[in-house]
């Protein structure tokens, strides 16, 4: 099988380079990916007067590897439209740092490039492990590399047309701990700290570390709650974000404008 691995991450995250050399040994892997990290870019493309770079590097294990100066979703597209001799099988964003859940998934690089993935048609999975060690070594990655290889056969089958699988997966989790669940509903914080540089200028950064969740989202039945009990998360996720049951309300409703 021949398997793209995308992320958000930068082409040297631990992550994805522990899932690309496991894989390597039974499927054909090729590794694209932004040449620094990209977390938040969401769903965006490099566009306008920006211009877009691909460099590659020397292989591992028979991997290909190439870096993009741009998005995720700027990964994959280029991925499908030049890089890859041949449409790919299926697409890995990740092993991603942390966790993808709830509303985060709307920013997520990772998530994103996976539904880019899906949006041309090939089967695509998002995967996170919630590691707390940003910074983690390779080796940190392994065990995780080889269930997801383990048990791939099993997650390809249950992606359906249309459908982008988001895994999660929790420091402590069990093989036998998988549960099917909904995004979380709620938002988290977010937390910004202000700081002054040697000119005496003020700057703030985004402290991604302290982002929650309040304590009646924490009760909710879904892949938060089930992820902080050490259960693996799998929530299968649509684009479409139109609001059906409303748009049938409304549609029973007389305008007059």
């Amino acid at each position: 099988m021949k398997i793209l691995i995308v992320n958000d991450e930068g082409l040297f995250s631990a992550g994805s380079l522990a899932l690309a050399r496991v894989l390597a040994n039974y499927h054909q892997v090729i590794v694209v990916a932004p040449e620094a990290r990209s977390i938040g870019a969401s769903h965006s493309f490099t566009a306008g007067n920006n211009v877009l770079r691909v460099k590659p590097y020397n292989f591992i294990n028979n991997v290909k590897l190439f870096a993009v100066n741009g998005t995720p979703c700027d990964c994959v597209a280029l991925a499908l439209e030049h890089i890859c001799k041949s449409k790919p099988d299926l697409i890995i964003s990740g092993v991603d740092y942390e966790k993808n859940i709830g509303n985060g998934i709307v920013s997520s690089g990772n998530v994103a490039a996976a539904m880019e993935g899906t949006f041309n048609s090939i089967p695509s999975m998002s995967i996170s492990y919630a590691i707390e060690e940003r910074d983690s070594p390779e080796h940190a990655f392994y065990k995780v590399a080889k269930f997801i290889n383990k048990n791939l056969n099993f997650f390809i089958s249950k992606i359906v047309p249309k459908t982008t699988l988001n895994i999660n997966i929790p420091v402590n989790y069990n093989k036998k701990r998988v549960m099917w669940c909904r995004t979380v509903d709620g938002f988290s914080s977010s937390n910004y700290i202000k700081e002054e540089n040697c000119f005496g200028q003020d700057f703030l950064w985004l402290d991604i570390r302290k982002k929650g969740y309040s304590i009646e989202v924490l009760e909710q039945d879904a892949d938060l709650m089930w992820l902080l009990k050490d259960y693996i998360t799998i929530t299968p996720l649509k684009s479409n974000m139109t609001d059906f049951e409303f748009n049938e309300e409304l549609k029973r409703i007389e305008f007059k404008l």
